[in-house]
């Protein structure tokens, strides 16, 4: 695809004095657009930038000056009149252009290096083995990488999905393909971004032998060691999210889409789409090993302050020594939503692994204060009946919530 460039900004209308643009729209035949809406717009004009790369495989494209940084930025200019970018060695994969930008993050920042906005991560079939791996690390002279999963299995699917990105990382750090026989070692639910990985000491994580499958790199795992060992004192943090949120995904089958991390104490706050399409979940991480509960809300939307108020409550019931159950009531009046307080609904048992205790799941069901006064005193259990858990129970609190939803 040397030829085709390496990037094509799709504009709304022609921009005046843009060298090399195409006053037509784009050719639709060949394009990946499975990502996009049904009514994206493909606009009126385009101009392809990159059809002259270097030949030296060692030139650094996220350098200060190097190429993608460079064509980047460029595209960042563009973007008021663009609606999308087809991304030609990532399968012309094409991505709309608020998305590819957001990706891009602060490309003044040297330690930036957004490659993941430049590639296509997806499933494929290579030798007879199906693997989750890169499209386009070719933009960057640099090949693509690959790891074998198993068929139907998404705990294979996020660890390799974890793999894959953690090797392109560290080539785009160093500007050199990982070498044959090299061992990989990566932490469970690595969050790999533009910028430098983080890794703390007591994480758990999992080894990869580097393989070479023609010209892509292969990630070969070694056998799981028991994730759950020292449960439940001893457990390492992201261990127990890893399997917190399997778990999870199999008795409320959803995607993760915002994650908030918190240090004090470490856990987190997650946003997740439900597959039913019954709204979403925000549910606590990392909390289970000390209580074997989590705190989550099923709701119709979610916004920052929800993801906050989950948080918040989530410490007040760690805070206590009770040993927190369905049917439970918490007094946390929120004026500002007419809240009273909560009751607890029983969200459902998650499973960690084998020979270890369930983590239970409390939803919150907010109450106004003529219905927290008869739950407290007894009839929680009979409100629970009467009103189940679920996303409309939240609806007339969130009318009162200010700033919009997500």
């Amino acid at each position: 695809m040397r030829d085709a460039g390496i990037i094509t900004v799709l504009l709304r209308d022609p921009v005046p004095a843009l060298a090399r643009q195409v006053h037509e729209p784009y050719p639709l035949d060949r394009l990946d657009v499975r990502n996009l809406p049904p009514d994206f717009d493909f606009g009126q004009a385009y101009v392809t930038l990159g059809t002259s790369l270097p030949d030296n495989g060692h030139a650094d494209a996220w350098s200060m000056d190097g190429y993608a940084r460079r064509t980047s930025r460029f595209v960042i200019e563009l973007a008021e009149q663009a609606t999308g970018v087809v991304l030609h060695r990532a399968g012309a994969l094409v991505v709309a252009i608020d998305e590819f930008v957001a990706m891009l993050g602060d490309l003044a920042d040297p330690e930036c290096r957004p490659f993941a906005a430049w590639l296509d991560l997806g499933l494929s079939d290579r030798a007879g083995k199906r693997v989750y791996g890169t499209f386009g690390m070719s933009t960057f002279g640099l090949p693509d990488v690959v790891s074998p999963i198993r068929p139907n299995d998404s705990w294979s699917r996020s660890r390799r999905h974890e793999a894959v990105l953690v090797a392109c990382h560290r080539m785009i750090r160093t500007n050199e393909a990982l070498a044959i026989d090299a061992r990989l070692d990566v932490p469970l639910r690595a969050s790999v971004g533009g910028w430098p990985l983080e890794h703390a000491a007591k994480e758990a994580t999992l080894g990869y032998r580097v393989a070479e499958s023609d010209t892509i790199l292969e990630l070969v795992p070694d056998p799981e060691p028991n994730l759950a060992a020292g449960w439940p004192d001893e457990i390492q943090l992201n261990a127990y999210q890893a399997l917190f949120e399997q778990g999870l995904r199999s008795i409320i089958p959803s995607d993760l889409v915002r994650e908030d991390p918190s240090q004090d104490p470490p856990f987190s706050v997650e946003v997740r789409d439900r597959h039913d399409g019954l709204g979403y979940l925000i549910v606590t991480n990392g909390f289970g090993p000390g209580g074997l509960i989590e705190l989550g809300a099923w709701v119709p939307a979610h916004a920052p302050a929800l993801i906050q108020l989950v948080g918040l409550l989530a410490r007040e019931l760690r805070s206590t020594p009770v040993r927190w159950q369905p049917c439970d009531t918490l007094a946390s009046p929120i004026e500002e939503l007419g809240v009273a307080g909560f009751v607890l609904a029983d969200g459902g048992a998650v499973d960690i692994a084998p020979n270890t205790p369930r983590v239970q799941l409390l939803l919150l069901v907010p109450l106004t204060p003529g219905d927290y006064a008869p739950a407290r005193g007894g009839n929680a259990r009979a409100y629970l009946e009467a009103h189940p858990a679920g996303p409309n129970t939240w609806t007339p609190f969130l009318m009162q919530l200010q700033g919009g939803t997500d």
